[in-house]
């Protein structure tokens, strides 16, 4: 990696990894989607693929696009990109009706990574239809003088406005 880059986001699973690089240049950041994943199988179907972008959006979209990203060993996320990551993870778990029992592997990892004081169970709720996202119309951090595990305003809701 060269000396003007960072890793910025990184996922792992069996066999493989995921990795956001931000590159720093003269014309503004970059951003490389770093895909490999050995074929266990031996039948040559590993996967390397690597892809420039302008912003970091566009990458992350194409893992939730592909991937329960949620459910994969989270390895790095840069603290730039905690508060979009942590939404998206929200919305992501609403979204797909996620239960608590399938995102209780990666939970603790996320709260560490994110560095969500208060754990994400103040922002989840277990419901029988999966988790449900607690945000802006009923904040819990709004509760008996709490804050956002970022010490600022609520989250909002998946589809509203940030």
């Amino acid at each position: 990696m060269p000396k003007n880059s960072e890793v910025v986001f990184e996922m792992l699973a069996a066999g493989g990894d995921i990795i956001i690089e931000r590159i720093h240049t003269n014309n503004g950041d970059r951003f490389i989607y770093h895909h490999d994943e050995t074929d266990i199988t031996g039948e040559g179907l590993d996967i390397t693929d690597e892809k420039e972008y302008n912003d970091f959006e566009t990458p992350f979209r194409l893992i939730r696009s592909r991937y329960p990203w949620f459910t994969f060993w989270v390895n790095a996320i840069h603290d730039d990109y905690r508060e979009y990551i942590l939404r998206e993870l929200l919305e992501d778990l609403d979204r797909n009706h996620v239960t608590q029992d399938e995102f209780e592997f990666s939970i603790k990892r996320f709260e560490e990574m994110l560095k969500v004081s208060k754990g994400l169970v103040n922002y989840i709720l277990p419901t029988p239809n999966g988790l449900t996202y607690l945000c802006d119309q009923n904040p819990p951090h709004e509760q008996a003088g709490s804050q956002s595990p970022f010490g600022r305003d609520a989250l909002p809701c998946p589809g509203m406005a940030g």
